[in-house]
């Protein structure tokens, strides 16, 4: 899948950085395999901390690579891609014409399509936030825009998928305990345990209470829908229908339309 995604982008980069944090195959036969003489590439390895601290790291390296090459910060782009992601180009494409700050594509994950900041622009001194369900943050923005030019397929066939939701609930506890008044950390808890369904674990009653928690902190009003509305899922779930309809309710008067 590594060899997948970087062939997919390679039409429209300069250069590729990579950052290993735990591969256990031969990554830099493959990369020297998929990257082209004429591409400057360059890999590190990064032991795993989360996904804030690398996505971190990672932003960091390219910075270096585009000052070793005499590049203008303010005029190059990091495309922030994962392996088990596929680029889509439009052939109307075109790199020159770029302004922004950061750019968001559309991004779909099986079915489920939404916009993703994907490009950055190299001088903005980007951090990435969250020890999951991360984001990306700059002091120094003033315009985020959208291309319709590129699109990200994401497959979701990476080989850490499997204990993604222990691994997630785990480190959103983390953040909740560093920040009790963090509402994403608390929908995206909520969200977590639902998904993972356990019904021995009592996901769907922690689903309930880290949902409720959620609308009482404010947040987002689409956020706060869906947890209206997904606390009647884990009701549907645990096999109450009465809670399950209540919750619906309560969630169509928040937002009728």
């Amino acid at each position: 899948i590594m060899e997948r995604c970087i062939r997919s982008a390679l039409p429209i980069v300069d250069a590729v950085c990579y950052t290993d944090t735990g591969s256990t195959g031969d990554v830099f036969t493959i990369l020297k395999k998929t990257i082209p003489s004429s591409i400057p590439w360059h890999a590190e390895i990064e032991p795993w901390k989360n996904f804030g601290h690398n996505r971190t790291y990672r932003l960091e390296q390219p910075r270096r690579i585009a000052e070793s090459l005499g590049w203008s910060l303010d005029k190059t782009y990091i495309l922030v891609i994962d392996a088990d992601m596929i680029l889509k180009i439009d052939p109307k494409f075109d790199k020159k014409p770029l302004v922004a700050d950061a750019y968001q594509v559309e991004q779909n994950n099986g079915g489920c399509v939404y916009w993703n900041v994907r490009l950055l622009k190299v001088s903005k001194q980007w951090t990435v936030l969250g020890r999951t369900h991360e984001y990306y943050n700059s002091n120094l923005i003033s315009h985020i825009d959208k291309t319709t030019l590129l699109f990200i397929d994401d497959r979701s066939d990476g080989c850490n998928r499997s204990d993604k939701f222990d691994r997630d609930i785990k480190l959103l506890l983390e953040d909740l305990n560093d920040n009790p008044k963090n509402s994403r950390s608390m929908f995206y808890l909520a969200e977590s345990h639902r998904n993972r369904g356990r019904k021995e674990a009592g996901d769907y009653e922690k689903a309930i209470e880290y949902y409720r928690m959620h609308i009482t902190s404010g947040s987002w009003e689409e956020e706060m829908w869906w947890s209206y509305y997904a606390i009647g899922l884990c009701y549907e779930r645990m096999g109450d229908e009465a809670m399950m309809l209540k919750s619906h309710l309560e969630a169509y008067s928040k937002r009728p339309h």
